[in-house]
């Protein structure tokens, strides 16, 4: 069943990341937890891979560096730990067409909605872009394959570690401070809200 390693699974566990703040291995195995209902191998690591880094950019300041924790809850031996870490050999060489123009031939035979094409790519605009929230997921959604789940991956680790101040106004102004959605109940929820939501579930932090 080819459906079991798409993205599907990697698109679902943001939320994973973000209840379990600065605490990746936490994230993973609950991304591990819901994705095995669905996947199998690197349909499994990929969401692993994103739930960690979520995780990660709450309590680091580059997207680089969520990229790598990231990584590192991934089977070293998997195809998607070899296809992260050619992204990250060439985030820093090329010119970001290059980068984009590689990827695809390595990883072009996938499928498009593929877990591993879509996640080296959005590890390659992690590591390359770097601080940059706009450049990140512009050069992230001309990559193609599935453009707005890797989007809004990037956007999201991009906007925690660079904060409010690093979002130009011209991504958040239009929204309103609220949230468009097909779930019945939260169309035109705002998105304090769901800030506040998330922020329930996330356990107290105790003491040394």
């Amino acid at each position: 069943n080819p459906f079991r390693e798409w993205i599907g699974a990697r698109l679902r566990v943001d939320a994973y990341g973000w209840a379990a703040a600065g605490d990746p291995v936490a994230a993973a195995r609950m991304a591990w937890e819901d994705a095995r209902v669905s996947h199998t191998a690197n349909g499994v690591y990929a969401a692993m891979f994103m739930a960690a880094a979520h995780a990660a950019s709450l309590s680091e300041s580059s997207s680089a560096a969520c990229a790598e924790v990231g990584l590192s809850v991934v089977p070293a031996r998997s195809r998607l730990a070899e296809a992260l870490r050619t992204a990250r050999a060439l985030a820093p060489e090329r010119e970001w067409e290059g980068v984009v123009d590689e990827l695809h031939t390595c990883y072009g035979h996938y499928h498009w909605v593929h877990a591993i094409n879509n996640t080296a790519l959005v590890a390659a605009a992690l590591y390359r872009f770097d601080g940059d929230f706009s450049g990140a997921i512009g050069a992230v959604v001309q990559g193609g394959w599935d453009t707005d789940t890797n989007g809004a991956a990037v956007g999201s680790i991009l906007g925690a570690t660079v904060g409010v101040s690093g979002i130009d106004e011209r991504w958040t102004t239009p929204l309103g401070g609220r949230f468009a959605s097909s779930l019945p109940g939260f169309d035109g929820i705002a998105i304090d809200e769901l800030v506040r939501r998330t922020l329930a579930v996330v356990p107290e932090p105790t003491a040394a």
